[in-house]
């Protein structure tokens, strides 16, 4: 008894095949692509399918020959051919990511010319590469940082940490209390998943008065000392003592052409750290 009609059941209905007026019957040629798939497909016209095993199927054709399919649906077969699709990293390639403000992010340049960039041309050029992962945000405080970074470490998972924040609460005069906790918890976050970090800290101008400039640095100096850190550079560049030839404008942000040199004070940590 061969079915002659089958009805394709609306979402809701039920899924047994039954008589109705809006039978469905045209024919399905045999050959739907021309180029090769990576998904086993069986079309089947006035053919039965009948699964024997998860590895075995048997077509019953009308003129009574069989033809056995062995292993369509190995899974083995399955993944190997996912691998030839997908590339492969080896699993001793390692990332950086790079979790700061305006003075990471690149501010009044390309991306291209930033310190992080140029960093991550150098690293490239080793066997594994080293990844570095720029997510560093202009204006980003560390009430912000904090709050984002959980998410940053499990999105790109990365085998070192480099913080630079604080820059934008000391201009802002925030609490000294309040910077060095949120700072506190980013390294200890960061640490807690077995992450190691290196810490850059950052100076204020002088106008902001030699009681919170001091105690601002300290914070640095502090978590330096009590914190375990892969690495720490208390300052970029040469702190107040600067070239203003490499500072904008602003009085505040590096040049294009004072990032190598960041880059080069921040590169002998990062390689410290690989090669411990």
């Amino acid at each position: 008894n061969r079915l002659s009609k089958v009805v394709l059941p609306d979402p809701e209905a039920p899924t047994i095949a039954t008589d109705s007026p809006w039978l469905i019957s045209r024919s399905i040629p045999s050959r739907m692509t021309n180029g090769p798939s990576l998904v086993l497909t069986f079309l089947v016209t006035p053919d039965a399918l009948i699964m024997l095993k998860s590895s075995t199927l048997l077509i019953s054709k009308p003129s009574r020959r069989s033809i056995l399919v062995k292993q369509a649906f190995n899974p083995f077969c399955l993944l190997f051919l996912l691998t030839l699709c997908f590339p492969t990293y080896s699993s001793s390639t390692q990332s950086i990511l790079v979790f700061g403000d305006s003075v990471s992010a690149g501010y009044g340049m390309t991306p291209a010319e930033s310190w992080p960039s140029l960093l991550a041309t150098d690293f490239s050029r080793l066997t594994p590469p080293l990844a570095v992962i720029n997510a560093s945000v202009s204006g980003e405080t560390t009430s912000g940082g904090r709050a984002r970074l959980i998410k940053a470490l499990e999105v790109h998972k990365p085998d070192l940490v480099i913080l630079e924040l604080g820059g934008n609460d000391g201009l802002r005069g925030y609490p000294i209390a309040q910077i060095e906790a949120n700072l506190r918890a980013m390294i200890e976050t960061s640490q807690g998943l077995n992450i190691p970090v290196i810490l850059v800290g950052i100076v204020l101008p002088p106008n902001y008065g030699r009681r919170y400039t001091s105690a601002f640095v300290e914070i640095f100096a502090s978590l330096a000392e009590s914190q375990n850190l892969a690495g720490f550079l208390p300052h970029p560049l040469s702190g107040l003592e600067t070239d203003p030839s490499l500072i904008q404008a602003d009085g505040i942000h590096p040049t294009a052409a004072a990032q190598p040199l960041i880059k080069n004070q921040i590169k002998p940590l990062i390689l410290r750290w690989l090669n411990q």
